[in-house]
């Protein structure tokens, strides 16, 4: 199997020092979908997440910043449940 194909669906949480919110902002837009405030979703394949885990520890300050990755075989595997505003809509909206 290619492994450029083998995409898979993931969320990315991110709590980063306030100088670091929009370099890991605008990253992250050019690979995945905005969900809300620290927040990305989307497909990826496996050579792109390899790529983001080689990038990103230039943006991460470890004493200070975390970030959390979750995938899934496909994005029907999980549900999600809004509660207010669902920020992903109005984004696509503007």
């Amino acid at each position: 199997m290619d492994p450029e194909v083998n995409g898979m669906y993931g969320l990315v949480f991110y709590d980063v020092d306030r100088k670091r919110v929009a370099k890991i902002h605008r990253y992250f837009a050019k690979k995945l979908y905005w969900v809300q405030n620290s927040v990305f979703e989307g497909e990826i394949p496996e050579l792109q997440r390899e790529t983001i885990f080689e990038d990103i520890p230039r943006f991460l300050d470890p004493e200070q910043d975390s970030m959390l990755f979750v995938w899934t075989g496909q994005k029907e595997s999980w549900k999600k449940v809004y509660l207010g505003v669902n920020k992903q809509e109005s984004d696509m909206l503007v």
